[in-house]
């Protein structure tokens, strides 16, 4: 964005340059005046403001990535963007966020409070093992003692559920509240990811749309200044401050362009992020 710009100011002091060199000229000859002059200059220093504003935010920005990189401050070479390169997804299936750590880690809570419901309500039932003991050994009366306590054992697991059931009843409860919160808690989990992702999709459309306005603001633009000059070297009734008006008009559609073309990048980065880091 910032060498957008930086290239866009430069454009514009130049032209000033140009403009003021004609100004003087028409001077010269009696057909402006020094107000008109004086006028022209002013912009171009105020241009001229912008440009070192952007030099320093630049800088900045370059000094702030050596430091991420581990690397003294310098310069740091780069290319040129262009905004087309960009896709801009129309919808997300609701799939791509699974990858998302809060929502994997909410559906885990899930799978958690489920498997405890179920461990729960079978807490109801009896755990007894049945297997064939009888006439293990040729003492008759050892495996009629054996039997005698099989059968008391057996007896105490069947009847056990039924004097804990309270208790049993108070954690199946527990347990159901649980899986309901943690249902709750990965829906809602699931509602802000799609919040998320939605605010990134929309500040994309948006950002894209405008770009293209932008762009055919541009275009238009450029033909008025070009108009406005030349009218105002062959028509003596064409006030300077049309010109001035339609390159500042220009220079702030030019600047705001780079900013949505900057935009969509950011935008492109949430959408990144709000689906984990597995957008396609």
């Amino acid at each position: 964005m910032l060498d957008g710009q930086l290239a866009d100011t430069r454009s514009v002091i130049e032209s000033w340059d140009e403009s003021i060199r004609a100004q003087k000229a028409l001077l010269a000859v009696g057909e402006t005046t020094v107000d008109e002059v004086e006028q022209a200059e002013a912009s171009r220093l105020e241009a001229e403001a912008r440009l070192e504003e952007l030099t320093n935010e630049c800088m900045m920005a370059e000094n702030a990535l050596c430091s991420v990189l581990g690397r003294p401050s310098g310069h740091i070479a780069r290319d040129s963007f262009s905004s087309a390169a960009f896709q801009v997804p129309a919808s997300i299936p609701l799939h791509a966020l699974a990858s998302r750590p809060d929502v994997r880690q909410a559906e885990a809570v899930l799978k958690t409070a489920f498997y405890l419901t179920n461990a729960a309500r079978a807490a109801f039932y009896p755990s007894i093992t049945i297997s064939a003991f009888l006439g293990r050994n040729g003492n008759k009366d050892e495996g009629d003692v054996f039997n005698t306590m099989s059968v008391r054992k057996l007896l105490g697991e069947l009847t056990a559920p039924i004097f804990a059931r309270g208790r049993l009843k108070a954690d199946l409860r527990k347990a159901k509240a649980e899986q309901e919160e943690a249902l709750i808690a990965f829906q809602q989990a699931l509602l802000d990811a799609g919040k998320e992702v939605n605010d990134a999709l929309s500040t994309q459309q948006y950002a894209q749309k405008t770009i293209r306005l932008n762009e055919q603001q541009i275009e238009k633009l450029t033909h008025v200044v070009e108009a406005s000059e030349v009218r105002m070297k062959y028509d003596s009734e064409v006030n300077y401050l049309q010109v001035l008006l339609a390159r500042q008009s220009l220079l702030d559609v030019k600047l705001a362009l780079h900013a949505n073309r900057f935009a969509l990048v950011e935008a492109t980065i949430q959408l990144y992020k709000a689906l984990g880091g597995a957008a396609d």
